[in-house]
C-alpha cells in the first residue's frame, strides 16, 4: 500500500524531509506473524539496531498490529 506525502504525514502526524523531489522515499513490509506480542518484540529489536520510531504498535480496528519506523538502510 502506498501512501502520498501529504497523507501519510497526516496519518502520523508528523512532517519528513524527503530525497529530493517527487521521490517519497518511503515503502511499506508486511511480515507474518503468529502473536501481536511479536509484532511488538519485532518493532522493539529493529528500534534497537538504529530505526527510528515513527508509530509505536497499536492494534487497528480491523484487528491487525501496525507500527511504523523509518531507516535508510535494511536492518531485519
Amino acid at each position: 500500500m502506498l501512501y502520498g506525502r501529504e497523507d501519510f504525514e497526516k496519518m502520523t502526524g508528523k512532517r519528513y524531509k524527503y530525497i529530493g523531489k517527487g521521490l517519497n522515499g518511503h515503502f511499506e513490509i508486511a511480515l507474518y506473524v503468529d502473536t501481536f506480542e511479536e509484532v511488538d518484540k519485532v518493532y522493539e529489536e529493529a528500534v534497537s539496531k538504529g530505526a527510528i520510531p515513527v508509530s509505536e504498535p497499536s492494534t487497528e480496528p480491523w484487528e491487525q498490529r501496525t507500527c511504523i519506523s523509518q531507516t535508510l538502510r535494511i536492518i531485519l
